[in-house]
């Protein structure tokens, strides 16, 4: 949903509106809306971690369970590598994770 818009922005170029961008402008709106609330850390609890990586882009999701036993999302990260870090191999990207 990103990569569009963020390849839109890069650089000093002037800012295009492209059907592309706004397919994922409205995604982007869409999951906002349907994001789940994120609760507070409790430090006494493990946390479990689920990472993801792509060509393009590493996913990353921070949860613990709650009273029962549910997981809930403590934060969510986002990155979209930059051009020196598509060398990478998945393995390495995996672990920029």
């Amino acid at each position: 949903l990103i990569l569009n818009i963020s390849q839109m922005m890069k650089g000093k170029k002037t800012f295009g509106w492209c059907s592309e961008g706004k397919e994922s402008f409205e995604g982007i709106k869409r999951a906002i809306a349907k994001t789940p609330v994120l609760a507070c850390p409790d430090f006494r609890k493990d946390f479990i971690i689920y990472c993801y990586a792509t060509d393009n882009t590493l996913v990353d999701v921070l949860t613990q369970e709650d009273s029962n036993e549910h997981e809930i999302p403590i934060a969510f990260m986002s990155y979209i590598l930059k051009d020196h870090e598509l060398k990478y191999t998945m393995m390495e990207t995996f672990f920029c994770s």
